[in-house]
């Protein structure tokens, strides 16, 4: 979608099937990143999805959390800790910084700077549809 022209839209159909992406999967995808204004869509005949705004400005922290929700690097930093030992774990700290430096490489990268590197990964369907985004 980001090789597409300002505007231009991209059809349900191809991206299925250049993708490789089972139809139910992919409007489920397609479905949150509308929600969370990352994709617009447009109905009927000739519409389809492009990005909401330019790759620029679409954050690679956007587009997954759209999709996954919020990241957590260890299950102890998620709000609902299923760890009794948070409080005493010497290994906290360590995790807390690893969260954060994570989150900032993924909060400063652009859809553009992926697209840039040239690099496509296609280990699951999420990564297959970001990398359609980042052509």
């Amino acid at each position: 979608m980001a090789e597409q022209a300002d505007g231009s839209l991209v059809s349900f159909r191809q991206i299925a099937a250049i993708e490789a992406i089972p139809k139910d999967f992919l409007a489920k995808i397609l479905r949150q990143l509308v929600e969370a204004g990352v994709v617009s869509s447009t109905r009927g005949a000739r519409g389809g999805y492009c990005l909401a705004r330019p790759a620029s400005q679409i954050s690679f922290l956007e587009v997954i959390e759209a999709v996954d929700g919020p990241i957590v690097l260890n299950l102890c930093l998620g709000e609902n800790s299923p760890c009794d030992m948070s409080c005493d774990c010497s290994m906290l700290d360590v995790w807390r910084r690893a969260q954060a430096a994570m989150l900032d490489v993924f909060r400063t990268t652009s859809i553009a700077d992926v697209r840039r590197s040239g690099q496509r990964t296609y280990g699951t369907p999420v990564d297959a549809l970001l990398a359609d985004a980042l052509q």
